[in-house]
């Protein structure tokens, strides 16, 4: 692992690096919601440009709101189940219980349509579950579910470690689209999952067994291979490789998700750090200028 010191992130960072070497902050695109449609085909052998009329869809209706939408495959079915249970009684615990949508979770029999279960993540705010979402009720999942941001459950505030949510990471493996993500990407997020396995089995009650890892497709910056998005703390990593596993993970251990401060809360990984939901890409480079400068 490279060091970590004030002249190898002035560099990194620097608005002057040359024009071959893009900044590694700043290069997240701006966005205020980022939507997770679970798919059952691994993200490893999705084609390079996977066609889904439903996302498209989705993304269209999100436009407005700052809204990002991938696809994104969890092999870790009792994870996935655990952060569902968490976050229902997240909502139910603040103040905000779960709303019936009045739409059906399961398809007609014979129906041959694209449907996806969901996560959503917006600044500050714990992830919201979302189930059932087809073409013919795409809008109204879009409103009615609180789905967009201005919507979501009422904001609590979690001073550093009172939140006992789920958290989320998300590595592109999306080999097809660039074979830098299959290469670098499938790495990390193999990693990633054998040393979460290992640490619940092995440092009981810490937490572990919270933490969802999953793959998902494109999420640009292939030059920044491996990527990870981290939620609900909206971090994007990139640069990353295998090794870098437990790294990542002592950091989310270490700085765990608070809103308390709001987007102003220190940056998880410096070294690694493409940049956060919720900020512009201006935002980001000035954010990471002032807290090295703070920092040293």
């Amino acid at each position: 692992m490279r060091p970590h010191n004030l002249r190898y992130l002035t560099r990194l960072y620097s608005a002057k690096a040359s024009a071959e070497v893009e900044p590694l902050a700043g290069t997240v695109p701006p966005h205020s919601l980022y939507v997770v449609l679970r798919t059952p085909k691994p993200i490893r052998t999705l084609e390079s440009r996977p066609i889904s009329p439903l996302r498209l869809d989705l993304q269209r209706s999100l436009l407005t709101h700052g809204g990002l939408v991938n696809l994104g495959h969890i092999s870790d079915e009792r994870a996935w189940a655990r952060s569902e249970r968490l976050c229902s009684t997240q909502l139910t615990s603040h103040g905000s219980e779960p709303e019936e949508d009045g739409f059906d979770d399961e398809p007609e029999e014979g129906q041959d349509e694209e449907r996806y279960d969901a996560v959503a993540f917006a600044p500050d705010r714990p992830p919201l579950h979302l189930r059932g979402i087809t073409a013919a009720n795409v809008t109204e999942r879009a409103d009615t579910t609180r789905l967009v941001q201005r919507d979501l459950p009422p904001l609590r505030r979690f001073a550093p470690g009172e939140y006992d949510g789920p958290v989320h990471i998300y590595v592109c493996t999306h080999g097809e689209r660039d074979c830098r993500c299959g290469e670098h990407g499938s790495g990390l997020a193999d990693a990633l999952m054998a040393e979460v396995k290992r640490r619940r089995r092995e440092r009981k009650g810490e937490g572990w067994d919270r933490v969802v890892v999953g793959e998902v497709a494109h999420v640009g910056g292939h030059k920044h291979a491996a990527n990870a998005l981290v939620f609900p703390h909206g971090e994007w990593l990139g640069e990353l490789r295998a090794e870098h596993a437990p790294t990542v993970l002592d950091a989310i251990a270490a700085q765990p998700f608070s809103n308390a401060e709001g987007l102003t809360r220190l940056p998880l990984l410096p070294e690694h750090w493409r940049g956060r939901m919720g900020m512009s890409m201006d935002e980001q480079r000035t954010f990471i200028s002032q807290h090295l400068t703070r920092s040293y």
